[in-house]
């Protein structure tokens, strides 16, 4: 179990959960009222076909904290788009792409 800061509120992530009634049809869930994220155990069938389950796993993570994101800065309550999954997608698969590109010139 991991904790993170989030705009001043903690969040847990908690991986390779089992047995939750709300991961039954998804890969992780962020529950804002608890300030808990949870991942599925996706080395078990997710129904995809994923070649490499850990980075899988690390994107259904950052796709859950994007999530979480939107919710502090109080654009999920307020925007159909801070809820939108295709952005939470666009900002979960880009993101890494983006942060190598500012290491590499020393942007950060």
């Amino acid at each position: 179990m991991k904790k993170v800061n989030i705009l001043g509120t903690e969040y847990t992530i908690q991986t390779d959960v089992v047995d939750d009634k709300y991961l039954q049809d998804l890969s992780g869930y962020t529950d804002f009222t608890t300030k808990q994220i949870k991942i599925a155990d996706i080395s078990v069938d997710t129904g995809y076909e994923w070649s490499d389950l850990e980075e899988y796993k690390k994107n259904v993570i950052r796709h859950e904290i994007n999530h979480a994101f939107m919710y502090e800065s109080g654009l999920d309550i307020h925007s159909d788009w801070g809820r939108n999954e295709q952005l939470i997608d666009w900002l979960a698969i880009q993101i890494p792409k983006i942060m190598k590109i500012y290491t590499e010139i020393n942007a950060i």
